[in-house]
């Protein structure tokens, strides 16, 4: 497969040697540019990000988006660490893993990050997340051992009210660290907690007031959680499919949520066809 990546073609099934020149190519681009944005998007091939991007555009490169680039590892987080000026970046699905994660913390000046399905155990991200205090937006989904500790993370003083998105599906996140951490994610505008093991806390979802999507898919939530997301006004999407504590009763408080567009509800057997 042959990927545009700076103008350049670069070939995934190159031998090692052409690999090189193509990255030296790539860099010369890169390192005379003043790019502001860089996405490798799926470049399986895709390794030394140090010397692909050289040092050229420390002080331009606002986002960086490296998802399911398997060969960039940790050695190549040391780099990714020294742009400083990074707003965006996606680490997902690669083969970044806890040393690596835990270098992140450097960027401070991030407002995305996206490290879905990485090997990281919880107190790595959590050490990442608690360095860039203006985060709004954070993608862990999938990356199996993040748990409560990263959401801890996410609630320092400085930034009790920053974070709007929470992706966090497929998780370790339990009802201990959600029922800590909610009363003060006040700005959250998206949280998906498919597949989490939490119950009870989802109730604290009822005083995050500016929510407009909301998924609990596969989860223990049961009638009182559905009371609690009436009390949201602003909630546009909602999934609480698979989720079989949920009844009639429930489905009657979800229906006085005026705003509410679009409800996926596949799998619920305890609700009444005419409910």
């Amino acid at each position: 497969e042959v990927r545009e990546v700076g103008g350049t073609s670069w070939d995934e099934n190159e031998n090692e040697n052409e690999n090189e020149h193509v990255s030296s190519s790539t860099r010369r681009r890169i390192a005379s540019s003043s790019l502001a944005c860089l996405d490798f998007h799926g470049c399986l091939g895709l390794r030394r990000v140090g010397v692909l991007l050289g040092g050229g555009v420390d002080g331009t490169l606002r986002s960086l988006s490296l998802a399911s680039c398997r060969s960039v590892k940790n050695v190549d987080a040391i780099a990714i660490a020294g742009l400083l000026g990074l707003e965006y970046l996606d680490v997902s699905y690669t083969g970044i893993s806890d040393s690596g994660i835990a270098q992140l913390a450097a960027l401070e000046n991030l407002v995305e990050f996206k490290a879905a399905g990485v090997r990281a155990v919880d107190s790595s991200v959590a050490h990442a997340v608690r360095g860039m205090p203006r985060l709004r937006s954070l993608d862990v989904s999938r990356t199996a051992l993040v748990g409560n500790a990263t959401l801890v993370a996410l609630v320092s003083p400085a930034r009790s009210s920053v974070l709007e998105v929470l992706e966090a599906s497929f998780t370790s996140i339990t009802d201990s660290g959600l029922a800590r951490c909610l009363p003060y994610l006040k700005n959250l505008r998206r949280v998906d907690l498919e597949s989490c093991n939490v119950e009870t806390a989802l109730v604290e979802l009822r005083g995050c007031l500016r929510l407009e999507d909301v998924c609990i898919a596969d989860t223990a939530a049961g009638n009182d959680v559905a009371e609690a997301l009436s009390d949201l006004d602003g909630l546009r999407r909602l999934d609480v499919s698979f989720t079989p504590m949920i009844n009639d009763i429930g489905m009657r408080y979800l229906s006085k949520i005026a705003g509410l567009r679009e409800l996926s509800m596949s799998t619920m057997d305890r609700v009444s066809p005419e409910e």
